[in-house]
């Protein structure tokens, strides 16, 4: 019994070796963060992040405020 058990593991484990996947493409870039009016040789701090900083203005009641701190704010507003 322990003979076939292994067995059926082996060819189990060797079939599914050959099925590929097709690889999922992700873009982890978002261009349109991007602020295009700065030089990215002069300032890149702005160059990278002038985009969002101009979609997502900084609240007065925070020293910073970044993707998770709106990613916070949204789950407490759903509590």
């Amino acid at each position: 019994m322990k003979k076939v058990l292994t067995i059926c593991m082996i060819a189990f484990a060797l079939a599914s070796c050959n099925e590929k996947m097709a690889p999922v493409m992700v873009d982890g870039l978002q261009f349109d963060y991007l602020d295009e009016s700065v030089d990215p040789k002069q300032d890149f701090y702005q160059y990278a992040n002038g985009g969002w900083m101009e979609k997502n203005p900084l609240p007065a009641e925070y020293a910073r405020f970044g993707s998770f701190d709106m990613l916070a704010a949204n789950v407490q507003k759903q509590l």
